[in-house]
């Protein structure tokens, strides 16, 4: 779907023990702004680092936990974010305030992360948002 409909791939590395996922699902994910990213750029998909469920990566059958494994997740939440033909772009781990996650999300979705460093597009962000 992500390569016929142009848009990336987030997927979101959790664990059911997880206090900080807990706190991403409470309140991050609801927030309006990064709900309005993750439409715009994103298909999202939850991955349990613990799980034995089959998933299918780039026509390869693994685990929730294969993937986890094969991609080092050391802690959660992580976030991968991947291009429309598959290639992860990068990753974060960690709690993610939603202000900070729904420009990350618009940065990355957007392909601004190509020209511009992070921090750059969070001050013109900031700029352009309190001129409105």
């Amino acid at each position: 779907m992500a390569e016929a409909n142009g848009k990336k791939v987030l997927i979101y590395a959790e664990a059911s023990w997880c206090v900080y996922c807990k706190k991403m699902d409470k309140k991050v994910f609801p927030n309006q702004a990064v709900i309005d990213s993750m439409e715009t750029y994103f298909y999202p998909v939850r991955l349990d680092i613990e799980s034995d469920k089959q998933i299918l990566v780039n026509g390869q059958k693994m685990t929730q936990q294969q993937f986890a494994r094969t991609h080092r997740v050391r802690a959660t939440p992580t976030i991968f974010f991947m291009d429309k033909d598959g290639t992860i772009l990068g990753s974060q781990p960690g709690f993610i305030p939603a202000d900070t996650f729904s420009k990350l999300l618009a940065y990355v979705g957007s392909d601004s992360y190509k020209t511009t460093e992070f921090k750059n597009y969070l001050k013109n962000h900031s700029q352009s948002s309190s001129a409105q």
